[in-house]
């Protein structure tokens, strides 16, 4: 146990801006890491009126200065818990020696990048010597030496995949448009056979504010059957510096303008090499980085919905949606065929849906924002599709997709049109929240 005097004096000369009165509690870190660090401890401060998460660990990779937008420790719990408080999150990384310093010393993470009210402030701290910790024996830390870059670099070929997909009206011009990523490089993800090859498709079009943290969500997943595409929509703003920033880490990316949302995930979906796709938006970030290890034993015929968590932009709180399931559909790798599902609302399907791809997994690009709907519907009719609450994706509420009078009209649009469509729809319009509901 460590003398508490000693970890006070050692925080307090951080930074002039944490002046920590006394430490409340100190513990063992819990049993989590990332690539490129291990836990040391855990603790509780106060200062005044707030009280302060600490976590101390010690970073033995380069890679934890790309995980600084989203590593923040947080679980399901703490993200709904929607507290008020004065709260507030410091990250200690206890830097080995010899490790390149990309970044030193104390940084404040922008506000926006904060997610619901658990926290109301997060700060890293990156340093060398001197603190009053002892650095371990890393090799009995059952470190995976071997595992030092992200889940996008990993397993890479310079075999060019076979696979090949044509879907009617889904056009690309790669010749002459900016473009850059691991394929460019002659790199390509080498599908294991056993396991699905997930892509994941962002489209953003001046997303600057949020696309890193969306970036890292990805790369830094543990499951590591997954490449990662980004379709830019010709942004004037950061975006293709913060894509430049991750070129290495990403699998391929390209700058044209689009014709829409579903014009640029069509293009997404014809350029993915996976046999699976989620399609996480340039505002969305996924929820945790264990969070695809169940594709490990998932079928290669399945479709997978899982639950989300919403939070609200206006006034940062959390809602987990679906909200419950019927009956016995919480239970993971259960298969409902010819079940419908009633979807509250189209923003929450492709973030939390990773859909087998073929003819059916194409967006009808007539619509504005009712189109995942259609496309749900398709899937939940015709293909099999295991459902768990286990959160998948995090959603920010907001956008274009959060115009309630603009679903409805398109959604009148598509009943005009296709008029057996609208059973399904009713059902829809009935309940709040994602069920499965069967005969």
């Amino acid at each position: 146990m460590q003398n508490t005097t000693l970890l006070l004096t050692f925080i307090n000369n951080l930074s002039s801006a944490i002046q920590l009165e006394q430490i409340l509690s100190i513990e063992p870190h819990p049993d989590f890491t990332m690539r490129g660090w291990v836990g040391e401890c855990a603790l509780v401060g106060k200062a005044k009126n707030k009280i302060y998460d600490i976590d101390v660990r010690w970073a033995t990779q380069e890679t934890i200065f790309y995980q600084n937008l989203w590593d923040f420790g947080w679980n399901e719990q703490m993200l709904l818990a929607n507290r008020h408080q004065e709260l507030h999150k410091l990250i200690i990384y206890l830097c080995a020696p010899g490790m390149k310093m990309i970044k030193w010393g104390v940084h404040a993470v922008p506000n926006h990048f904060l997610i619901g009210r658990n926290w109301i402030s997060l700060t890293h701290c990156y340093i060398q010597d001197p603190h009053p910790f002892t650095l371990p024996n890393l090799d009995q830390l059952n470190l995976d030496h071997n595992n030092t870059g992200y889940a996008t670099t990993a397993n890479l070929t310079d075999r060019v995949p076979t696979i090949q997909r044509e879907f009617a009206g889904v056009s690309l011009s790669l010749s002459h448009v900016p473009q850059g990523g691991l394929r460019t490089k002659g790199l390509f993800k080498d599908a294991n056979p056993t396991r699905p090859l997930l892509s994941i498709v962002t489209v953003v079009y001046n997303g600057e504010k949020y696309l890193e943290q969306t970036i890292q969500s990805v790369i830094n997943q543990s499951y590591e059957n997954l490449e990662y595409i980004i379709i830019d929509g010709g942004s004037t703003d950061r975006t293709l510096e913060i894509i430049a920033k991750y070129n290495d880490y990403i699998n391929y990316w390209i700058s044209e303008p689009d014709t829409g949302i579903y014009n640029a995930m069509n293009k997404g979906t014809k350029l993915a090499t996976g046999s699976h796709i989620l399609h996480l938006n340039a505002d969305d970030l996924l929820f945790e980085p264990q969070g695809l290890e169940f594709l490990n034993i998932a079928h290669f015929e399945d479709n997978h919905m899982r639950s989300i968590l919403k939070v609200n932009l206006q006034n940062g709180r959390m809602t987990r949606e679906p909200i419950e399931m019927t009956k016995n559909s919480l239970a993971e790798h259960v298969t409902y065929q010819d079940h419908f599902l009633q979807i509250s609302h189209t923003a929450m399907v492709h973030p939390g849906f990773i859909n087998k791809i073929n003819a059916t997994s194409i967006f009808s690009e007539e619509y504005q924002i009712f189109s995942d709907t259609i496309m749900l519907i398709e899937k939940f009719n015709t293909e099999s599709v295991r459902l768990s609450s286990v959160p998948l994706s995090i959603f920010r509420s907001g956008g274009a997709s959060s115009n309630n009078w603009l679903i409805l009209i398109e959604m009148w649009r598509e009943i005009r049109k296709q008029p057996a469509i609208w059973p399904k729809i009713s059902r829809w319009l009935q309940l709040q929240g994602v069920f499965a509901v069967w005969k």
